[in-house]
């Protein structure tokens, strides 16, 4: 067991490990029995695809959050000119007609 891995041979344990692990749900004890690899790799290899995670999960957010501010900017920018078209339309109206007065149907 153990030593030293090519990358090509690290590559290929790192994607029999998230195999096992992600989809199968072995510890890495198991794992670590079954390929004939130290705990101790496994692990690495685990905390490897975590991180992984981590940063794929945090780019995701950074761009929902992005999305989410561009469509607050549009939203905000239509209501400003919502707002001066209704202005510019109803320029003596600062508010609601009065509920208080009395409506003179014709």
């Amino acid at each position: 067991m153990g030593g030293p891995y090519t990358i090509k041979d690290k590559e290929e344990r790192r994607k029999e490990v998230h195999k096992l692990h992600f989809e199968k749900g072995f510890s890495a004890v198991r794992i670590a029995e079954i390929l004939k690899v130290n705990r101790n790799t496994i692990n690495e290899d685990i905390k490897y695809w975590y991180s992984n995670i981590k940063e794929e999960v945090k780019h995701e957010n950074e761009d929902y959050i992005l999305r989410q501010i561009g469509r607050l900017e549009s939203q905000r920018s239509s209501n400003k000119q919502n707002y001066q078209i209704q202005k510019f339309v109803m320029p003596n109206y600062s508010r609601w007609p009065d509920t208080n007065h009395a409506i003179t149907i014709l």
